[in-house]
């Protein structure tokens, strides 16, 4: 009787997963959407500002500032990499860290009243280690 239940359980359970659909199979990976329709917002990206400076020295930081809302705080830790040590949103945007540690490190700040609207803020190093590119771009 035990191998009459067998096939019967693996029946069911193949029938499960195929019925579940591909958002379970997914699981929480979908990008984020705009909630009416469950598409993800398109966005228009203006014209980036960049600007050189010189790097931290190394073992030192500083601040990058993306106007009107917000900043990051980027160490020097050697001569190879950068680190977001901290960000600072103002009022009305969050900012979300996506690449922490590199010689390339970047922050996206996102406005809490305009779904998809975003600032990104880059900060890379040259070859020599000696300057920095910052870059900023709006997107809405």
């Amino acid at each position: 009787m035990r191998s009459r239940s067998v096939p019967i359980v693996l029946g069911m359970l193949l029938t499960a997963t195929m019925t579940a659909g591909p958002a379970w199979a997914a699981g929480s990976s979908e990008p984020p959407s705009d909630g009416a329709s469950g598409h993800r917002p398109k966005l228009t990206c203006g014209e980036p500002t960049t600007s050189v400076s010189d790097a931290p020295a190394v073992g030192s930081s500083a601040s990058y500032d993306a106007p009107d809302v917000g900043s990051a705080t980027v160490a020097h830790p050697d001569a190879a990499t950068l680190h977001v040590v901290s960000t600072k949103a103002r009022p009305g945007w969050t900012a979300s860290v996506f690449t922490p540690n590199g010689p390339k490190v970047r922050v996206t700040f996102y406005e809490q009243a305009k779904r998809g609207s975003q600032v990104r803020l880059m900060v890379a190093l040259d070859s020599s280690a000696k300057r920095v590119h910052v870059r900023v771009v709006t997107c809405t």
